[in-house]
């Protein structure tokens, strides 16, 4: 168990949307870090950008995506918060029995400076065993996006109203963004809101472009593709309806 030390500064707010990602299995646990190993940017504009500096800065990381609170079984995830001149990303993985849970988990917690450091703040949890090792196959990562708008109607029911589902966003743009901020790729959705990307094994961050009639943008969200995975995300735009 690694000592605890408390990061100055406000308490960050969760990041919203939703989204769905495969989990890939961790392996040994990390040493801590005081800088990612690759070119800071200049600025770190988002925190899904704050998140994919840390993804990419330690290789365990392969395959991480964001936390979806509806996704049972998730084993591996990060949060990412902004908080005044700074950021925070939290970062969990777990192995055994994740379908139930996990039996066991480590985390870290990191602080991200608006110029691109990275300082580990908090690490806890067991080692990480190394048979838990991610297996990534070979080829290029495949992205899928599920680009949808709600809500669709102004008052929501429990249980979901299934005609009150989000729609999807045609004709939307997607910029994909390595996390130093340089554009790796772009892309449109299709008719049923859908788009695929191929891009190399990596750490990225999604930046969702304005989509005409939608009152906003779907908020930005970070992901490691690791080789021959498939990685499904929703971005999740609002429709303005109350």
């Amino acid at each position: 168990m690694v000592g605890r030390a408390r990061l100055a500064g406000p308490v960050l707010a969760l990041l919203g949307c939703l989204y769905m990602v495969g989990c890939a299995g961790p392996a040994a646990s990390p040493s801590p870090a005081s800088e990612p190993p690759l070119p800071s940017p200049t600025v770190v504009s988002s925190a899904a950008q704050a998140a994919a500096l840390v993804l990419a800065s330690e290789p365990l990381f392969a395959g991480i995506g964001p936390l979806n609170p509806q996704l049972l079984g998730q084993c591996c995830w990060y949060e990412a918060n902004e908080a005044g001149d700074a950021f925070e990303v939290n970062v969990e993985l777990g192995w055994g029995d994740c379908q139930a849970g996990c039996i066991e988990r480590h985390r870290w917690q990191y602080a991200v400076g608006r110029e691109g450091t990275i300082a580990l703040i908090d690490e806890s949890g067991p080692q990480v065993p190394d048979e838990a090792r991610p297996r990534p196959g070979t080829g290029p990562a495949h992205v899928l996006l599920s680009l949808r708008a709600g809500p669709t109607c102004p008052v929501e029911t429990e249980p979901p109203d299934p005609a009150c589902a989000p729609r999807p966003v045609a004709g939307a743009q997607v910029v994909v963004r390595t996390p130093t901020g340089g554009e790796a790729g772009r892309g449109k959705s299709d008719a049923e809101g859908m788009l695929a990307l191929q891009l190399p094994a990596g750490a990225y961050y999604l930046e969702p472009q304005p989509a005409e009639g939608l009152l906003g943008t779907a908020p930005a969200v970070a992901f490691s593709a690791t080789e021959g995975s498939e990685t499904r995300l929703m971005l999740l735009y609002d429709t303005g309806i109350r």
